[in-house]
């Protein structure tokens, strides 16, 4: 069963079911003009995948996201062949373009720093039901409350940002997140290549990438112990002009990856 079949049927099935959205608006300051103007338009940086799983079924009282804030304060728009510049957020400006308010989508969005321990304090990952009571979302200023109780985490093209050390520090937060109960699951896609290594962006940026390899040997041994997750990897071959923006090499590939507790 492909991995967001598994989302919708745990938001049907599961009591209280939380679906957190990481890392759901463009941080990447290395973002060129035209990539983020190509996902503005393709509606990419403004909640779209809260707002989808949302769409397809999965409650909407179980559904947050966070990021490091709302989106850049800049958003960038082509206007009669000039750039024009306007103060705004991604987030905010999701309702403008899907036509909704934060009465009419009301999901949480907690922003911070994902390092920042007052944000997530990594724990290690459970092995039983927390015994601290489930929070209210509407709420939360932080991530730490949801510790072991979050059904589903989705990231996307956010680990590539990060060195390998940050990759494993993120994934060890991340699974202190997630509920221990069977069929839990993080899931996301990310910059990858067929042999771990490091890629340039078009900015000049490093970024280290992992291959399948090493991000199941990432997921399986260093963050969860050997049975208690079972790992999904896809290495997918792009062949999109915007896709230049994250690397100069022409074999671009990205890791479309799950983690599902067993």
């Amino acid at each position: 069963m492909p991995a967001y079949d598994k989302v919708l049927a745990l938001g049907r099935e599961r009591d209280h079911a939380i679906f957190l959205d990481l890392g759901c608006c463009c941080e990447d300051l290395s973002c060129s003009v035209n990539h983020i103007f190509s996902k503005i338009l393709t509606r990419e940086l403004v909640g779209n995948d809260a707002r989808k799983v949302i769409a397809d079924g999965f409650p909407l009282a179980g559904v947050l996201a966070s990021d490091i804030h709302k989106g850049m304060h800049i958003i960038i728009f082509v206007l009669v062949a000039r750039w024009l510049i306007l103060a705004a957020e991604f987030w905010d400006l999701g309702h403008e373009l899907f036509k909704s308010t934060p009465e009419t989508f009301p999901v949480p969005f907690i922003p911070g720093d994902i390092f920042d321990p007052s944000i997530l304090e990594p724990i290690p990952s459970l092995n039983e039901a927390p015994k601290t009571p489930m929070p209210a979302l509407s709420f939360l200023t932080s991530l730490n409350p949801l510790r072991g109780h979050v059904s589903i985490i989705h990231t996307s093209s956010f680990f590539h940002l990060f060195s390998e050390e940050r990759q494993l520090q993120l994934a060890r937060a991340l699974a202190g997140l997630l509920s221990p109960e069977p069929g839990s699951i993080l899931f996301g896609s990310h910059v990858g290549s067929a042999v771990k290594d490091f890629k340039r962006s078009s900015s000049g940026r490093m970024m280290f990438c992992h291959s399948p390899e090493s991000w199941k040997e990432l997921w399986v041994g260093q963050v969860f112990e050997q049975g208690m997750v079972e790992v999904e990897v896809l290495l997918k071959h792009i062949d999109r002009t915007d896709f230049a923006t994250f690397a100069e090499t022409a074999d671009n590939f990205i890791l479309a990856w799950s983690v599902t507790r067993v």
